[in-house]
């Protein structure tokens, strides 16, 4: 059986980081095996979203849980960003226009789903963290306490955003605190069609049209993220023989 993936995308958000855990064997594994792709050529991009990012940290750091930080209640509120590096020379808001950073930087769009984070003291402390990955932004808790929010790879092709891009278009219900505006769900779209353009940039593992027909395609943006409490996926069912 022929399998192709152009990108990997890490969303589990568990409970507790157990390094023991089937889930983080395996989120290790797929993490080494991006970068080994990486260094034989191929541009497999890997992207860690809400608690994921303390996970995929916690790898990073050869199995250093101590760097994480637990929060005594779960973060679901919107925030906005403190940039550390100009969005023109990161990856993910590079082709962003300056009202809609603007925005990012001002406004609370950000929809934060968090138990756990990375503080910028953890980060910059840790060797492996801050020789591999540059901190592009930053955002607080209610009670003030700064971490990680964004962190991109300074060789590798690694994005980790500790906010949920899809919530403000699809979550619903009474922890829904994200403002239903039209300049959020269009910054929202615009990251998330941003993940996706970057794993089209795998062009080693690109699909034909022939293969295609032969694929279960998700649309992240149609009726199914509704039914998962607003994560969207991107399933490919193979049935080459």
């Amino acid at each position: 059986m022929l399998t192709k993936v152009n990108g990997i995308l890490f969303q589990g958000n568990p409970d507790t980081i157990n390094i023991e855990s089937a889930y983080y064997k395996i989120a290790k594994y797929l993490f080494t095996k991006v970068i080994e792709l990486y260094d034989s050529g191929v541009k497999m991009p890997l992207i860690s979203i809400g608690d994921d990012v303390s996970l995929l940290s916690a790898i990073i750091s050869e199995d250093d849980i101590s760097i994480i930080s637990e929060l005594e209640y779960k973060i679901i509120e919107p925030s906005n960003l403190n940039l550390y590096k100009e969005p023109e020379n990161t990856i993910l808001f590079s082709e962003f226009e300056k009202e809609d950073m603007k925005a990012l930087e001002e406004e609370h769009i950000l929809p934060n789903n968090l138990k756990r984070f990375v503080s910028i003291k953890n980060f910059i402390s840790d060797f492996h963290l801050s020789e591999k990955f540059d901190i592009i932004a930053t955002s607080k808790t209610e009670d003030g306490k700064e971490y990680i929010s964004i962190a991109e790879g300074k060789k590798y092709p690694i994005i980790m955003v500790t906010f949920h891009p899809e919530y403000v278009v699809f979550e619903t219900g009474k922890e829904s605190t994200i403002p239903e505006t039209l300049h959020a769900i269009y910054t929202s779209r615009f990251i998330g069609n941003g993940f996706v353009f970057y794993g089209r940039k795998n062009v080693m593992n690109t699909f034909t049209i022939e293969e295609k027909e032969k694929f279960c395609y998700i649309d992240p943006y149609g009726e199914f993220p509704q039914l998962i409490q607003g994560r969207y996926n991107y399933i490919f069912e193979n049935n080459l023989k």
